[in-house]
């Protein structure tokens, strides 16, 4: 049920009311409520409404101000002065169901933005995860060229595998008289274009075996060279001391390539 409004009247004595009024004189006079409500033509059901001043149960406006009038008359009260004490009555009513639509009204648009806020903020989740996953699964080897990580122990192999073809490693023009860095060391750096398997043997030490996929990078230094065995010679792109290193790279082929050349040989 609606909340009810109360105003004083002009002698600010006592709230305006038109039903509690009625029923007021009513009892005073002794008059059962069910004697009016036959004299006035309703049940005592609508009697009771007029006398709660239940407006939410109340009939239309004109039909309410009708019964009204032969109550009062029926009772001895001034018809007026109940129409008017109703229409205030009435106007309040109406007042405080407006302010409450408008306090719902609110209520719902602040729900409403609260959840749009969280849709969004959801939305904003998901894809910082979905852009944190990838940004981890690409750290790994990306083609920002990051180094491949050592093999694991079991992977090395101290010997020769069989069955590959020598081939003369070539270097760029004036690759022959290529020096040692400042430090020193012999650099190689290993770009893989497509799956390849390296057994690389640095200076006097074991084989170790690199399983490299696209865009993999792997750097490596010797005090004095390299020995490669490499499964897929059209898989890797070879720079020593910062030259490229020309070799034949037919695909599928096997090759073994010696870095420096003994003998200064292309």
């Amino acid at each position: 049920m609606a909340t009810r409004a109360y105003m004083e009247n002009r002698s600010g004595t006592e709230a305006v009311s038109f039903g509690r009024y009625l029923k007021t004189i009513r009892e005073k006079q002794g008059i059962a409520p069910e004697v009016v409500a036959d004299a006035i033509c309703v049940s005592v059901r609508q009697l009771r409404y007029i006398e709660a001043e239940d407006h939410q149960r109340l009939p239309g406006e004109v039909y309410t101000k009708g019964m009204l009038r032969v109550y009062a008359r029926e009772i001895g009260v001034d018809a007026e002065d109940i129409i008017e004490r109703y229409k205030l009555h009435r106007q309040a009513y109406e007042e405080a169901l407006r302010r409450e639509s408008e306090v719902l009204a609110a209520g719902n648009k602040a729900f409403s933005r609260s959840m749009i806020a969280l849709a969004v903020l959801g939305v904003i989740m998901v894809l910082s995860l979905y852009a944190f996953s990838r940004m981890e699964s690409g750290m790994g080897l990306s083609p920002a060229r990051q180094q491949k990580s050592l093999p694991a122990p079991g992977e090395q192999n101290p010997r020769q595998p069989s069955g590959l073809a020598d081939d003369k490693a070539g270097m760029t023009e004036n690759s022959a008289g290529l020096e040692k860095n400042r430090s020193g060391l012999q650099r190689l750096d290993i770009d893989a274009v497509d799956e390849v398997t390296l057994n690389v043997r640095i200076d006097d030490q074991p084989y170790t075996k690199y399983r490299l996929d696209p865009n993999d990078h792997v750097e490596l230094a010797a005090r004095s060279g390299f020995q490669l065995l490499i499964s897929n010679a059209a898989g890797v792109r070879l720079r020593f001391n910062g030259r490229i290193v020309n070799f034949n790279s037919e695909p599928g082929r096997s090759v073994n390539i010696r870095l420096p050349q003994s003998n200064g040989k292309r």
